[in-house]
């Protein structure tokens, strides 16, 4: 892994903490995982629409259609992932 990719991965890290307790719902069913039951792999970027993006993990029903956590980011940050 690259000083560039691990840099950008502490980033995210970052981020996704800071923003977990108001932002980690499904937008869909309102389910709110703990962040330990996520990979940060499971985060990728949307750059177009400015936010980290998972898919939704609630075992109570098919989720496969939920739109899942979205993590709104700022221009800076968008620049350093």
């Amino acid at each position: 892994m690259t000083t560039k990719s691990m840099e950008s991965r502490k980033v995210k890290e970052k981020i996704i903490e800071s923003r977990w307790d108001n932002h980690g719902d499904c937008c869909s069913c309102g389910w709110h995982g703990a962040l330990y039951e996520y990979d940060l792999d499971d985060f990728e970027v949307n750059k177009g629409k400015m936010r980290l993006e998972a898919h939704c993990i609630s075992d109570n029903e098919d989720s496969s259609d939920h739109r899942g956590v979205r993590i709104p980011i700022t221009k800076k940050e968008l620049n350093n992932l």
